[in-house]
């Protein structure tokens, strides 16, 4: 699996999305550099249509050599305000739209005999942090379901990777554009540094450094000395 920026072998790429014109450009470029490209209309959040999704592939192409999920978002909330429709729609936006294609994939990869999952996932994830009850929670599941599952799909020669960036610069950080976002990305930067992880298979990836090392610190701090961090912090805003 390649980006359409950065892919200098042909390959055989399908790419799913619920905007047709998006997927039209982003099929041009695709081709561009050589490849094959098939798009195909489908909501991430419709169950069915994912099983549908990947039995179209494999008549295209005859397998699923790497599935790569990209699909989800979030923004800091105030957990006092929190209503029930939205976490509910942020959990089935993160963490079932994952499930949607999981299942299917392990289906016609153990048919196959191997295959490979990468899900986009978050540094989020690892890190309890205020204003991040909604976004983080979900993102955590997702980490938790991936980890567990790659353990058990090893016996059949399935790959699992989770790819956790920090903050990258697209379209849908204009949600926090007035919040801090440390070390934030080009998306070509963090597309290629992906690229790299998913051809080492690597079990998790976290990037930048420097906010990966943040994480890693804060999960190691004592609790006392996190929640008083914490606490200065809300007291701030």
């Amino acid at each position: 699996m390649k980006s359409p920026t950065h892919s200098k072998q042909k390959n055989n790429i399908v790419i799913v999305a619920r905007r047709l014109e998006k997927l039209k450009e982003i099929q041009a470029q695709v081709e561009a550099k050589g490849s094959t490209c098939l798009s195909i209309v489908a909501d991430a959040l419709d169950a069915s249509r994912a099983e549908e999704v990947v039995t179209e592939v494999v008549t295209a192409f005859g397998a699923v050599d790497i599935g790569v999920m990209v699909v989800g978002g979030g923004y800091p909330t105030i957990t006092e305000e929190l209503k029930v429709e939205e976490v509910c729609y942020y959990m089935d936006y993160n963490y079932n739209t994952l499930i949607n294609y999981f299942v299917p994939l392990v289906a016609q990869m153990r048919k196959q005999g191997s295959g490979h999952i990468a899900h986009i996932n978050s540094l989020a994830g690892f890190v309890v942090a205020p204003f991040m009850a909604q976004y983080g929670g979900t993102k955590a599941a997702c980490r938790m379901f991936m980890d567990a599952a790659r353990e058990e799909l090893k016996q059949y020669n399935i790959s699992i990777t989770s790819l956790c960036p920090g903050f990258i610069d697209t379209p849908a950080m204009e949600k926090v554009k007035d919040k801090p976002t440390p070390f934030m990305m080009k998306a070509d930067y963090a597309a290629r540094k992906m690229i790299k992880a998913l051809e080492r298979k690597k079990r998790t990836y976290k990037f930048p450094f420097p906010l990966m090392f943040a994480t890693t610190l804060t999960q190691w701090l004592p609790y006392r000395l996190r929640s008083f961090i914490f606490q200065q912090i809300l007291k701030k805003n």
